[in-house]
């Protein structure tokens, strides 16, 4: 049984203590009981010696054999736990050895087994300290008879009461820290897998009694216990492989379908920080600006107008080493963000488009369209300023298309200049610009902002080779709901108003004229 590992949530609780998680605390617990157990037990072993070194011996190998032959695989929270049989080694040790030397026995081949795996240091502590105290309990009813070479059956009963006692304390221990570390309740954590553990335990139990028995009379015969065995060891090894490798693929194909479905790029990167965290467990998992430290692992997850983006993963204090199936979830999750992320990012730039007219940079009337009826829905109140840039098919005409374009884009810079960078400048088509200005629906503030706008307007533009006297527009400005109870009425309005100004400039006759190094022309009159 192995310690789980911690989720971010519980090193970021504010409830836990500041100064001691519960979980750590659970595990010091066990490592000071171990402590005393082992003491003891190398007292004992002092004043007994080493009965039978070949039982110990052979003790020591079955134990780190056993102890790897999961009967049965569960899970408990986002972890798996393989139910192994050690209490089967443990009794038959209890029945054969004196006290001391069954507990040692079973505690080195405990400590041989957690070097064989790639665990962070905490978890090895409490596994062997789990195995430690647990192997006292077993012990200690059958040392309360003495020790004989040969068990009574009085002392066959007590060892099979501390083996109860083994599995209770080993469960609750686990629980402890699962429920601790996964922020769950200590009793639905026993309460997973109960029926396969009791099943398990009458199973282990029964065949570490069997064992001492045999052990005694005919030793030969452990082969016959340890044949089936070695066999349950291959198909469980090849069955918790399998599980854990199903259970694994499926865990990455749903987080790929979770990050998938987010649309927004911000959506993605937090589930994508989520689902690192279910996989890489006991992790601390970012997505950043910048790429990983020394320390860290990461991958790259785009670069896009001249942003980068990094999902960086740090071991946290007791974790367990870096292994090579992290860094194929890590590949894989950033494979299926950006993949994602270019999507989003594709999409939106498309969206964004769809809504800019081409030419100028500037809203279209699709755009335009769309705020004016959210903003005429929605109650609030607004102003519209239409503007027309007279002589403008005369440009195009006697200038060029290209100067043409040109114009258009100055202009659309020219009232991006005169506007709050909240307002809506849009073109409607051709030489025909709008803006849109929320709240502000007062004739005297409208009229500010079009005086603003001739200003701009008035200033001389060179087009290339040509200079302009100026780029003169008509203006027509409304305000809704007062000049209209629709968007309809409001913006027939601002059109009435503009071709008003349009008459009065043309009777005033206003011109343009365009300067050329050997010319002047006045495009009013050419």
């Amino acid at each position: 049984m192995g310690l789980p590992p911690v989720s971010d949530q519980t090193a970021a609780d504010g409830r836990q203590r500041a100064w001691l998680p519960s979980w750590l605390f659970v595990v010091q617990v066990v490592a000071v009981l171990a402590g005393v157990v082992v003491t003891l037990a190398a007292i004992d072993l002092t004043n007994t010696g080493i009965r039978r070194p070949w039982v110990a011996g052979l003790g020591v190998l079955v134990t780190i054999f056993v102890n790897q032959v999961y009967v049965v695989v569960t899970r408990r929270g986002r972890v798996f736990e393989g139910i192994d049989i050690a209490e089967a080694p443990l009794v038959a040790l209890a029945l054969l050895l004196p006290p001391g030397e069954a507990v040692l026995t079973f505690v080195a081949a405990s400590m041989l087994l957690e070097l064989h795996f790639a665990r962070a240091r905490v978890k090895k502590v409490f596994n062997v300290g789990v195995r430690a105290v647990g192997a006292a309990l077993v012990v200690l009813p059958v040392a309360s008879q003495g020790y004989r070479p040969v068990p009574s059956l009085l002392e066959g009963v007590l060892v099979i009461g501390g083996a109860v006692a083994y599995t209770v304390f080993t469960a609750v221990a686990i629980a402890l820290v699962v429920a601790s570390a996964q922020q769950q309740p200590v009793r639905s954590v026993l309460r997973a897998g109960l029926g396969a553990r009791v099943l398990v335990w009458g199973m282990a139990t029964t065949l570490g009694v069997a064992a001492a028995h045999v052990t005694l009379r005919a030793p030969a015969a452990l082969a016959g216990i340890l044949a089936p065995l070695v066999l349950v060891w291959i198909t469980s090894h090849t069955v918790d492989r399998s599980t854990r490798e199903t259970d694994r693929l499926r865990r990455l194909l749903d987080a790929s379908t979770r990050i998938q479905q987010s649309e927004a790029v911000d959506e993605q990167e937090q589930v994508l920080v989520d689902v690192a965290r279910e996989l890489l467990l006991w992790k601390d998992v970012e997505v950043r600006d910048r790429p990983p430290d020394i320390e860290e692992r990461g991958r790259q997850l785009y670069a896009h107008e001249g942003a980068e983006r990094w999902l960086v993963i740090a071991r946290q204090a007791g974790s367990d080493p870096w292994l090579p199936d992290d860094d194929n979830v890590v590949d894989f999750l950033a494979r299926s963000a950006t993949t994602a992320f270019e999507r989003s990012t594709h999409q939106e730039d498309l969206a964004r488009q769809a809504l800019l007219d081409p030419l100028t940079g500037v809203a279209n009337r699709r755009r335009f369209d769309h705020e004016l009826t959210r903003l005429a829905s929605g109650g609030r109140g607004y102003g519209v300023v239409l503007c027309d840039l007279d002589h403008f098919k005369t440009v195009n005409d006697r200038l060029g298309h290209d100067a043409g374009d040109e114009l258009l884009r100055i202009a659309a810079a020219r009232l991006s200049a005169s506007v709050r960078s909240d307002d809506l400048i849009a073109r409607l088509g051709g030489d025909e610009f709008v803006v849109l200005l929320p709240d502000v629906t007062s004739r005297e503030s409208l009229q500010r902002v079009r005086d603003t706008i001739a200003t701009k307007f008035e200033q001389r533009v060179k087009v290339g080779r040509w200079q302009l006297s100026s780029l003169p527009c008509s203006i027509g400005i409304a305000a809704g709901p007062r000049d209209g109870r629709t968007p309809r009425a409001v913006m027939r309005a601002a059109d009435e108003s503009m071709y008003d100004a349009k008459r009065l400039r043309r009777s005033a006759h206003h011109g343009v004229t365009v300067t050329l190094p050997d010319a002047t022309i006045d495009l009013a009159t050419a």
